[in-house]
């Protein structure tokens, strides 16, 4: 299994997290919700390092990675 902190999610959440990263307060929402994508994708990387998921994973992993990508469209 390929690292996910070289997946398109993880590079599009990572480069708007650092332009927002001296943005006023009013953007802190936004950096705030980039940061937990950032958070799930590590925590999906950490969780699967070396090995294929099972069916189940690969499905909740699927669930994740449309949420992430629904917050990353959305910002």
């Amino acid at each position: 299994m390929t690292s996910r902190s070289g997946t398109l999610e993880y590079k599009q959440a990572n480069k708007i997290r650092k332009e927002f990263m001296g943005a006023p307060s009013q953007f802190k929402a936004t950096t705030d919700e980039i940061r937990s994508v950032l958070i799930v994708l590590q925590d999906a990387d950490v969780a699967y390092p070396n090995q294929e998921p099972s069916a189940d994973q690969k499905r909740d992993l699927e669930d994740i990675d449309k949420g992430c990508r629904n917050v990353l469209d959305e910002l």
